[in-house]
Order: C-alpha cells, then structure tokens, then sequence
C-alpha cells in the first residue's frame, strides 16, 4: 500500500465563507481516497482552523497582514520544509502568492481554485493589486497544472478572461453535507426553538455587499405582505451594506417581520424554520447557501446569477428568475407559500439532486480523480528540480 500523496491547500483565511466551508468538509474525506491534506493560512487562528485541525488535517496559521509582501517568504519556507506533491491555492492572494510561492519551491503540480467571477475580482482588492495579479497571471498560469471551478459557465468566462488552456481547467461542484442539512419534519417547532412567530418563513443568507443584492430580498417581502400574505424574512449575514438594509427595513415597515441575524453558524436551525429560500443575488459562482437549503429541502426561488442555474431546476426544485426582477420572484414565492403540495415536490426533488450530485463524499472522490490526474502525469515544469524529502507535520 503506497503512502498518502501530501497535499497543501494555501488559503487567504479559515474565517466565514463558501470556500472555507468547503475544506472543512471534503479535506477530511481525502485520506481515505489516499491522499494526505494540510492547510496554509495567510492569517491567523480561527474557530474553523481548530475544527479542521481536530479533524486530522494540519492547519498552519501564519498570521500575516493581508497585504504584506513577507506572506510570500513564509509561503516559500513552509512549503520548502513540508514538500508537498500538490499545492492547491485559494481566493484572492492565496491564488497568486501561493502559486508563486510554489513555483518558487519547487512544487511538483499546482492547482488553482477559481470562486469569484471575473466580474466579482475587483471587490476587495486595491487597483494596484488587481493590476499586479493581472500582469503576473500570464506566467502563473503556464506552471498551473489544473484550473477549478464550481461552476461551469463562471470558470469558462474567467478562462476565457484570464487565457487559461480550456485543457487544464476542471469543474469541481461545491459540496454539502446532507447529513448535517437533514430535512426537518415541523418547521413550527423549529421557529419555536429560535424564538420565532408563527408565520411562513422565507430565508436568504449572503455578505452585506452590493453584488448579493439583499435589499431585494427586503423587497420581494414587502410584494408578499403587501399581496395580504403573513410572511417573514430571516437573513444570516453583514457587511458594509447593513446601514442600507436595516433603513430599507424600517422604510417598508417591516421591522416585525425582518429578522437580521448576523454571521451564523447554525443555518442548518434557520432552514428547518423555513418554507422557501431565497437568492435574490447579482454574483454568484456557486451557491452553497442554496445547496444547503436543497439538502434541507426547501424550494429555492433564485436568480439566474453565475452557476445558479446549474443548481435549480426551473420549475422542478425551484424557480429562476432575471437578477432584479423583483415582482418575479415575489410572484413565484408567494405562489409557493400558498401551495404546500408544490413546495414539498420542489423541496424533495431538490434534496434528490443534492444527494445524488453534491454531497461530501461526491466531491471529494471529484477532487482525488482530479489529484489522480497530476500523480499520474508528468506536469508543466514549475521551478527548481524537486526531489521529494520526508514530509514534516505543521
């Protein structure tokens, strides 16, 4: 029996977020497909980190500036003393120092692993730096072995952005895991544990930002209401937007109906308290809220953003609408508060396909084929001549 291949995944953070989520579930299902993962965090401890850890997959937190040009030499020294076989880069720095740093050390095989679209890349990163990784991407991308996407559409359009070799790019669907997001049998008690009316309840989760749109979800609420419904609203999230959305709340006179949250790790609690979930979103790549909420069986009422509708069904787990088309999707979404029959077919339907297409264990056999490919094979020449030394434990 061979030794597990090591594995370095390079992440900006281990805070909140869709990636974050992701590792945390698959990393712990590699070892079993023979392969040996650890993680490199550019930033410092985190709740997730520990889990991770506990998990058995070793988590290094580096506790560096977002910005410091010193993460690049701590990057080089650490995957110098772990030699990895794979190095596996995330968001935005992670994707670019962590390719470089690898190439750097000698790396055998890099793989990049894109969940922002191109049109979403400019949030967050001052000019200089979105000009920088643009100018430097062209020789990254020739030493990159795999280039991954969640979804279809958005990794074409950032291949076709960025010129990566269609070749080399892979589509690797975000995970769920459906045993966490089990489907619960009375949404009642569920509102009566988190304190709740008694009322249908819609859910939406996502950043406080303007790409996520979530004042529109404020008002698809008002269109239900104001069609004589008695609905409410819970939203998980924050950011920069919060101001702007608690006012459209008070605006709309619906302070009794929206409930904002805040950053949860419970959302499996939210969805058991929910009839139907929301995506109003302008950006997505791949949603996992709606993932999770398709585990738990809800019907998903959605826009057509990014990789959406590579997740629901139109009219079979859900329905899509145009992004902004508010009156749309407070129609569909009122038509299935009014109409249990139709909201069980579309919740149950939408589990079928989470389990059958999304779930932990499915991804992680996709990530060990797509690992399997660059044990296998020879790989674009990525430095330095690299000769394998006993891996050390982070």
């Amino acid at each position: 029996m061979r030794a597990a291949t090591p594995v370095v995944h390079i992440i900006d953070h281990l805070g909140l977020g869709g990636v974050q989520t992701l590792l945390r579930a698959v990393l712990p299902e590699l070892p079993a497909h023979g392969y040996a993962p650890a993680v490199i965090s550019l930033r410092g401890p985190t709740p997730l980190a520990g889990s991770l850890s506990r998990a058995g997959v070793p988590v290094r937190s580096l506790g560096l500036p977002r910005w410091s040009p010193r993460q690049l030499l701590a990057l080089v020294a650490e995957l110098r003393r772990l030699q990895p076989a794979i190095v596996h880069t995330h968001l935005t720095v992670g994707n670019t120092l962590g390719r470089l740093a690898a190439i750097l050390a000698g790396a055998p095989a890099i793989v990049l692993e894109e969940q922002i679209s191109p049109s979403q890349a400019i949030y967050g990163s001052p000019p200089l730096v979105t000009l920088a990784a643009r100018l430097i991407e062209p020789p990254l991308a020739a030493r990159t072995a795999r280039f991954l996407g969640p979804s279809a559409v958005v990794l074409a359009a950032s291949a076709a952005t960025r010129g990566w070799p269609a070749a080399r790019c892979r589509v690797r669907h975000n995970a769920v895991d459906c045993r966490r997001f089990a489907p619960t049998p009375d949404r009642a008690a569920a509102r009566a544990t988190l304190g709740l009316p008694e009322r249908p309840t819609l859910a939406t989760f996502g950043r406080f930002v303007p790409q996520k749109r979530i004042g529109d979800a404020v008002a698809v609420l008002r269109c239900i209401t104001g069609a004589g419904l008695d609905a409410q609203l819970l939203i998980a999230g924050g950011g920069p937007e919060e101001g702007t959305i608690r006012a459209a709340v008070a605006a709309a006179g619906l302070t009794e109906r929206v409930w904002l949250l805040g950053h949860r790790h419970d959302t499996e609690r939210l969805l058991a308290a929910s009839e139907l979930y929301l995506s109003p979103s302008g950006g997505e790549v791949l949603s996992l809220a709606i993932l999770e909420a398709m585990a738990a069986e809800l019907p998903v009422v959605a826009t057509t953003a990014g990789g959406t509708p590579e997740l629901v069904e139109d009219g079979v787990t859900g329905y899509l609408r145009p992004i902004g088309d508010i009156t749309g999707l407070a129609a569909v979404a009122a038509g299935l508060l009014n109409d249990p029959a139709t909201r069980t077919r579309m919740g149950r339907a939408g589990r079928v396909r989470a389990l059958a297409r999304f779930d932990v264990p499915i991804i992680a056999a996709e990530m060990a084929m797509i690992y399997s490919e660059l044990v296998a094979a020879p790989q674009p020449t990525v430095g330095p001549s690299h000769h394998p030394a006993p891996r050390e434990s982070l």
